[in-house]
């Protein structure tokens, strides 16, 4: 093992760990902590900032794909450890190598959530508002959507969904309201899953990309839940296709199963439903399509698509195509 010594506290090598010491006057500032061993597989991320003679440098680390600490937060957050220009060297070189950990972390698919979450790491449940002293808050932080502010309330474990649950309100429908969350995987990408009143969503929103998935409610004929030591699988049957999002905390994944079950019961028995399940009327003459009004048509396009039935590029030609005779 090999150690490099900062100002605010120490980081300790190991074969297959890293172990992080918070001390001295800067540690202090957020009372300190004991040493957190770490396995090298939930480490998700690294930052780095130089030092100069007159101002400190930082190390920063994400474990478990929850984010990394903002720089103006380096000096009290337990994810980081800030160091002099005289230590700088040192820090690179560690810098460096950690780099190379998460990289290999990412080529091989390592499931760093999931090692994270069996880590007993003793900040393991501290949420990211509480790790960066409440600079962060859980939620859209605007107070304009108390939906999406009490599910992010209830959340077990965040896992970095900060990101995600700010940007929600622009993947939402007109009228949508936001009833659950939980965080999990889908594809491979840690991201969070949404119910609302109207379909189940995954989203994810990375520095690179984003992903959005959706299964209107009326659509979703059952859901099966399959519990690990710490998490499990929500296996989503939908369209005669099944979908599975893993890495659910177990804690959260019967609450999820069993609010989507509930909320599936209702939208199969409503309107959407009813107008899924009934024969498909004859077509208009052409003569006859014309003295319909585009706009009453264009709304119940928009309830076929809401519904699952038409496709987005069923609906966005159907739709241009009435905008046309406007």
């Amino acid at each position: 093992m090999s150690m490099v010594q900062g100002h605010s506290g120490s980081v300790e090598v190991g074969p297959d760990t890293i172990t992080i010491m918070r001390g001295g006057l800067a540690g202090t500032l957020i009372g300190g902590s004991g040493p957190r061993t770490i396995p090298y597989r939930a480490l998700s991320a690294v930052a780095f900032q130089d030092a100069t003679r007159g101002t400190d440098g930082y190390l920063a680390f994400a474990f478990g794909g929850r984010p990394l600490p903002a720089p103006a937060d380096a000096v009290k957050h337990p994810n980081a450890v800030v160091f002099r220009h005289r230590d700088q060297e040192e820090f690179a070189r560690l810098y460096q190598y950690l780099k190379d950990v998460v990289a290999f972390n990412l080529a091989n698919g390592v499931d760093v959530a999931g090692v994270y979450a069996g880590s007993g790491d003793p900040l393991l449940g501290v949420t990211d508002a509480e790790m960066d002293g409440g600079a962060g808050t859980i939620g859209t932080g605007d107070g304009e959507r108390p939906d999406i502010d009490a599910a992010a309330a209830r959340l077990k474990w965040t896992l970095g969904s900060k990101r995600e649950i700010k940007k929600l309100p622009e993947h939402l429908m007109p009228g949508e309201t936001v009833t659950f969350m939980a965080a999990g995987h889908y594809s491979k990408a840690h991201g969070l899953i949404v119910l609302t009143d109207k379909r189940l969503l995954f989203l994810w929103h990375g520095f690179t990309g984003s992903q959005m998935v959706d299964f209107p409610l009326a659509a979703v004929s059952s859901v099966e839940t399959k519990t690990g030591m710490a998490n499990g699988t929500l296996t989503i049957y939908s369209a005669g296709k099944s979908s599975e999002i893993d890495h659910v905390l177990n804690g959260d994944l019967k609450l999820l199963a069993d609010a989507i079950r509930q909320a599936t019961t209702g939208a199969r028995s409503g309107p959407a439903a009813r107008s899924a399940a009934a024969p498909t009327p004859a077509s208009p003459s052409p003569d006859a399509d014309i003295t319909l009004d585009p706009t009453e048509q264009i709304r119940k396009l928009a309830d076929l698509h809401a519904a699952g039935i038409l496709t987005d590029q069923e609906f966005a030609t159907k739709k241009a195509e009435l905008l046309g005779r406007i």
